[in-house]
C-alpha cells in the first residue's frame, strides 16, 4: 500500500470515528426551568426542559432547591421521566417575598438555574453552559495534525526540514 493511500485511509478513519461519537459528546445543560410555587399547599413545581435522545443515559442528575440561600431540597436521579419536558414536585415552605432558586444539573455536564420570588416576580436566572463543541474541536485538532504530517513529509522529501 502506498503512503498516499495510507494517509487517505487514516484521514477517513479519523473522520468516521470523530463523527460517530458526536452524540455522546454533545452534552448540554437543561435548556430551562419554569418554577411555580403554591403557597397554600407549600408545593414547588419545577418544569424542566432537557431534550435528549436516551433519558436513561443522558438525564438531569440532580435538582437543588434553595430558599433565601439555604438548601432545602437536594434530589439525585438516575434517569429522567421524559426525553423532552417533565415536572418534578417538591415540598418547600417559603413565606411571601422569599426567594426560591432551583438548579438542575445534567449528568453529562452543565447546570441551569432559575429563581422566583414568592408572591410574584423573578430574581433572574443563571443558565450554565454545556460542553461546547468537543467533537468539532477534536475534528479540527485531528485535521491539523494530519496536515502537519503532510507538510513534514513533503519537506523531508525535498530536504527542507532541519533537525529539531
Amino acid at each position: 500500500m502506498s503512503k498516499r493511500k495510507f494517509y487517505y485511509i487514516l484521514i477517513l478513519l479519523f473522520i468516521v470515528s470523530a463523527t460517530s461519537r458526536i452524540d455522546s459528546v454533545k452534552a448540554h445543560p437543561p435548556s430551562g426551568i419554569v418554577l411555580f410555587y403554591n403557597s397554600n399547599t407549600n408545593k414547588l413545581n419545577a418544569t424542566i426542559s432537557h431534550s435528549v435522545s436516551n433519558p436513561s443515559n443522558h438525564f438531569v442528575l440532580s435538582v437543588v432547591i434553595e430558599v433565601n440561600g439555604t438548601t432545602t431540597v437536594s434530589e439525585t436521579y438516575t434517569s429522567q421521566p421524559s426525553s423532552i419536558l417533565f415536572t418534578y414536585q417538591y415540598n418547600v415552605t417559603a413565606n411571601n417575598g422569599a426567594r426560591i432558586q432551583a438548579s438542575a444539573t445534567c449528568n453529562q455536564g452543565g447546570t441551569v438555574t432559575e429563581c422566583i420570588v414568592v408572591g410574584g416576580g423573578t430574581c433572574g436566572s443563571s443558565n450554565g453552559s454545556g460542553i461546547p463543541g468537543y467533537s468539532g474541536l477534536l475534528l479540527i485538532l485531528g485535521i491539523s495534525i494530519i496536515a502537519l504530517l503532510f507538510i513534514v513529509r513533503r519537506n523531508r522529501s525535498k530536504g527542507q526540514l532541519s533537525e529539531v
